[in-house]
């Protein structure tokens, strides 16, 4: 899994975020890593590897890289530039989270991962990042440029995953809509194979590259959706709200809940229960 970085580690203040840029020059890596927070870059010059949950990337110019606290990544230089440089910007997972709220994202799932930035795009960045590194600025003045450049990001990824969902094949679209409807995620990957109608391994390999999770990862995460919503809206007991989202283990569904949500389910269902 490589080292976890945590976010106090990186500021000195109340700052929700932290900005820098990195250089790596010639054979140079970063060591692999997972965060307590969320990141991303942007390449502004230069190519590198990276390193992306056991895939290899090649990002290079005017490429952004939103990652979630537990991607595990690492970057290295390609050897094909003389300087390689991307601006990083660490983000405190609350106040990120809090980010996608104020500006309405409801379909974050698609701005994770990597994509370009158009010209425009990447010259925007670079003009407001540049005003957040100025170090007389108002909190704010940083809080309005932050959310100013989370709002850009998320509307690159938002229009290129679209003009990429154009080009996912109609049987994986099928498959991908109809899994969502009638539970039918409780009876797993069998079932959502069997929408397909292709092989196992031509499916994975196709829903994988298209979607950017497995197949497991997607059917998880409805699980582990339809869990929540019963958590906040039932009385059940949570070991009956597991196998009835289609989990056989509790401390496999407790370590997923956790992973996605930063809480136990029960700690989950009692801050809920606040909230009415």
């Amino acid at each position: 899994m490589g080292n976890k970085l945590e976010f106090k580690d990186f500021v000195q203040n109340k700052r929700k975020y932290y900005i820098a840029d990195l250089e790596l020059l010639e054979d140079a890596r970063n060591i692999a890593h997972t965060h307590d927070f969320y990141e991303f870059y942007v390449v502004l010059k230069g190519q590198f590897k990276e390193y992306f949950n056991e895939e290899q990337l090649i990002v290079d110019k005017n490429t952004v890289h939103v990652i979630r606290p537990q991607d595990t990544h690492y970057l290295t230089s390609t050897n094909q530039y003389d300087r390689n440089i991307i601006r990083n910007i660490a983000i405190e997972k609350k106040y990120f989270e809090q980010c996608l709220n104020e500006v309405g994202i409801e379909d974050c799932e698609s701005i994770f991962g990597c994509f370009k930035l158009d010209e425009i795009a990447y010259q925007n960045y670079q003009t407001k990042t540049n005003l957040l590194l100025q170090l007389n600025n108002t909190e704010q003045t940083n809080h309005f440029l932050f959310q100013n450049i989370l709002h850009d990001i998320f509307i690159c990824g938002l229009i290129q995953r679209r003009n990429e969902d154009e080009r996912i094949p109609k049987w994986l679209k099928f498959a991908y809509n109809e899994f969502s409807k009638d539970a039918h995620y409780i009876d797993g990957l069998n079932k959502l194979i069997e929408l397909s109608g292709k092989s196992q391994e031509h499916f994975t390999r196709e829903f994988k590259k298209h979607y950017g999770i497995t197949p497991s990862e997607h059917i998880n995460n409805l699980r582990l959706q339809h869990a929540a919503i019963l958590l906040k809206t039932s009385n059940e007991k949570i070991i009956d709200i597991v196998y009835e989202c289609g989990f056989r283990n509790l401390s496999y569904f407790n370590r997923l809940f956790k992973e996605k949500y930063a809480i136990s389910p029960r700690e989950y269902r009692d801050l809920n229960k606040k909230c009415f």
